[in-house]
């Protein structure tokens, strides 16, 4: 069994390294980055971004109409790789900035054993330092064999699915470009000045947040990432 893991790529190539070195102790384990040739805002980029070494991209064409529309198709491309899986491959189905904890790879493999499964995630905020309160509930994972025709709404919006408690971690504006990330992705309704000014805050003092700096190997990832 080779575990998947798959995610839209922009241009996090930081959490690209970091997730080559968490994992690079598993062997089965295959990056997969779905590379977009537009933001989900629907902005041509001029070139293509690289993943990097050691990562396999599949380039996607977003013509899809409306920003969660491309943001949905480029996720969907999990499913062009299906060819190269075997029925009981391991996908997990992430972010970029979603990192599934290796640590918790017996608990996923036992319970896709009977179907898809939510993964819920700490939620750290610009950094590692600042935690929300609630879980982070979007990434899931599954069998090949199982991934739905559509799985942006069948895995990533659908959370009555079986939960995998403390499956990892999500750095969520962890990029220090706030302003690229705002103006590129679907949540145009986030591309605000107050929702900036609002972000300098957490980064600088943790607004409403948890004080709980983030330990262990995502952390040391990181640090060798950089």
């Amino acid at each position: 069994m080779r575990v998947f893991d798959v995610f839209p790529y922009w241009r996090e190539r930081w959490a690209v390294d970091a997730r080559l070195r968490l994992w690079a102790a598993v062997d089965s384990y295959v990056p997969a980055a779905l590379v977009g040739d537009r933001t989900h805002r629907g902005n041509p980029l001029p070139e293509r971004p690289d993943p990097g070494v050691g990562v396999q991209a599949v380039w996607v064409n977003l013509d899809a109409e409306g920003d969660w529309g491309r943001e949905a198709q480029q996720r969907d491309a999990v499913r062009s790789l299906l060819p190269f899986m075997a029925p009981d491959d391991l996908i997990l189905f992430t972010d970029a900035d979603e990192f599934v904890d290796p640590r918790a790879l017996e608990r996923i493999v036992e319970t896709t054993e009977s179907g898809p499964v939510k993964l819920r995630m700490a939620n750290y905020m610009c950094g590692t330092r600042w935690r929300h309160r609630d879980w982070w509930r979007h990434p899931a994972a599954c069998r090949a064999r199982d991934l739905p025709e559509h799985p942006s709404d069948g895995l990533r919006m659908n959370f009555t699915l079986p939960k995998v408690d403390e499956a990892g971690w999500h750095l969520t504006y962890f990029d220090a470009d706030m302003d690229g990330k705002l103006s590129a992705f679907a949540h145009a309704e986030c591309d605000t000045a107050e929702m900036r000014q609002e972000l300098k805050e957490i980064r600088a003092n943790g607004r409403g947040l948890i004080d709980d700096p983030l330990t262990g190997p995502l952390v040391e990832a990181l640090a060798v990432a950089a």
